[in-house]
């Protein structure tokens, strides 16, 4: 199986089959991924940046970027982190539950070249496709 398909898969079953907008129920074959901070504005295709989204909720939003585009990213990275869906790669030796601890620091993020920050007092989380590459404490 594919590794998007897998993604895709796990967002669909972690919004409850439900788009992501309207609350919606979503056919399997009917789902689309939306990028909640725009890949036009450099949204990334990070598991916390993608929800379920019907069609019609899609092509509604388009570009836009909704208001609680930061909390939405900082509440699914700590669901995907909780899930084993982020993983740390580069020498960084971090259980998942020390990371989860890290992770409730969090309380801003920002997108930068392709990668994501996440970032609280004393703590910022690199991520780049769903890895953690680099820690900075």
């Amino acid at each position: 199986m594919k590794k998007k398909a897998i993604d895709k898969k796990y967002i669909y079953m972690r919004e409850d089959q439900k788009c992501y907008y309207c609350g919606r129920f979503l056919m399997p074959n009917k789902v689309s991924m939306d990028h909640y901070f725009p890949k036009s504005k450099g949204g990334t295709f990070d598991l916390f940046n993608l929800v379920c989204s019907c069609k019609r909720c899609n092509n509604f939003k388009r570009s836009h970027v909704p208001e609680d585009w930061m909390e939405v990213n900082i509440k699914l990275f700590r669901q995907a982190i909780e899930d084993k869906r982020i993983v740390t790669i580069g020498g960084l030796n971090i259980k998942v539950e020390e990371l989860l601890k890290l992770a409730e620091k969090v309380d801003r993020t920002s997108v930068s070249e392709g990668y994501m920050v996440f970032e609280g007092p004393g703590i910022q989380f690199y991520v780049k496709e769903n890895k953690i590459f680099k820690v900075t404490m």
